[in-house]
C-alpha cells in the first residue's frame, strides 16, 4: 500500500477502488454508514485476519470510508500474509444476518454488499469457496 506524498494530491490504486465503487453503492444507501474490515495485517506479532479499522464499527460516507483504510496506517499495524478471507467473510455474514433480523423488526428490508481489495494470492481458496456457500 503505497501513499503518495499529500502534496502529490494522487491516489493509490486501492484509494481510487474504494472511492469508485463505494461512490456508486452509497447512491442506494440509506444511512450512509459503513463498516469497514481489513484483514492480513500484523500487530504484536500476531496476524489478524480480519480487524476493525477505525475506532468506530460503522463509518459516515464514502469519506469515512477512505479515512478508515488511510488510518490503518497509521498504527501498529503492519501488513501481513498469509491472505486469508475466511473470517472477514464470516464477520460480514454475521453483520448481515444482524442487520436483516433489525430491518425485519421494523418491517423493511435489508441488503449487505462485501466488497474485498487485495492485491495477494488467497491462501486457503477451498476455505474461501465454503465460507461463501
Amino acid at each position: 500500500h503505497y501513499f503518495h506524498p499529500p502534496a502529490a494530491e494522487q491516489w493509490n490504486d486501492y484509494e481510487k477502488a474504494i472511492f469508485a465503487v463505494g461512490s456508486i453503492l452509497a447512491k442506494y444507501d440509506s444511512d450512509q454508514r459503513f463498516p469497514v474490515w481489513g484483514f492480513g495485517a500484523k500487530y504484536n506479532n500476531v496476524v489478524r485476519h480480519c480487524f476493525q479499522c477505525g475506532p468506530e464499527v460503522e463509518v459516515e460516507g464514502v469519506q469515512g470510508i477512505m479515512d478508515a483504510y488511510r488510518g490503518v496506517f497509521r498504527t501498529p499495524l503492519t501488513m501481513s500474509y498469509p491472505t486469508k478471507f475466511t473470517e472477514v467473510i464470516s464477520m460480514a455474514a454475521n453483520y448481515a444476518r444482524h442487520e436483516q433480523d433489525v430491518a425485519h423488526e421494523e418491517g423493511k428490508l435489508s441488503y449487505t454488499i462485501l466488497l474485498i481489495l487485495t492485491a495477494g494470492n488467497v491462501e486457503n481458496v477451498q476455505e474461501t469457496k465454503d465460507q461463501l456457500f
